[in-house]
């Protein structure tokens, strides 16, 4: 309601930018405005940053970057920005993507092993390169947990041992 509003939700002196880690089944989209929609768009949504992110510039500067940190490390923007010193890059989506001067904040929704696959996509974009969604599960039948199970096949081993100290403290 704040944001239908216009109102200010809360102030900081930094900037801070919202991540969505919801995957694909279940993440929402804005749709974009009618004059700006064509009648043959396949794709009348804005791309939201997950799409950004697998859509970067193909440079090795950014092939190890992980979601959060391409995000903290690069403006993203449709319209060129002004000359400047720095690199201006191309994304796939054909937005203007320049290294920013001072690193950017970033926020995103708490989850915890209880949300089941929603963790384990979370872990996987927050902690793993990819250039597509698909390179987040190991095969189409196969869950983001099995992948995530893949990079660390003690994680289910340690948490329950950290779960055992914590009941006998």
């Amino acid at each position: 309601m704040y944001l239908l509003l216009g109102h200010q939700i809360c102030s900081s002196s930094a900037t801070v930018k919202f991540l969505t880690i919801e995957p694909p089944p279940t993440r929402s989209c804005a749709v974009l405005p009618a004059f700006i929609i064509d009648e043959d768009d396949e794709n009348p949504y804005y791309d939201d940053t997950i799409t950004k992110y697998i859509s970067r510039p193909h440079d090795s500067e950014f092939e190890n970057l992980t979601y959060l940190q391409y995000f903290e490390k690069y403006s993203i923007t449709p319209s060129q920005p002004a000359p400047m010193s720095r690199q201006i890059y191309r994304d796939d989506l054909s937005n203007y993507v320049v290294k920013r001067t001072k690193e950017l904040l970033t926020r995103y929704r708490f989850l915890n092993i209880e949300d089941r696959e929603l963790y384990f996509y979370q872990q996987l974009l927050l902690n793993f390169p990819a250039r597509d969604e698909s390179d987040y599960k190991l095969s189409p039948n196969r869950t983001y947990r099995d992948k995530f199970l893949s990079f660390f096949p003690d994680f289910l081993t340690n948490l329950q041992n950290q779960t055992t100290i914590a009941q006998h403290s």
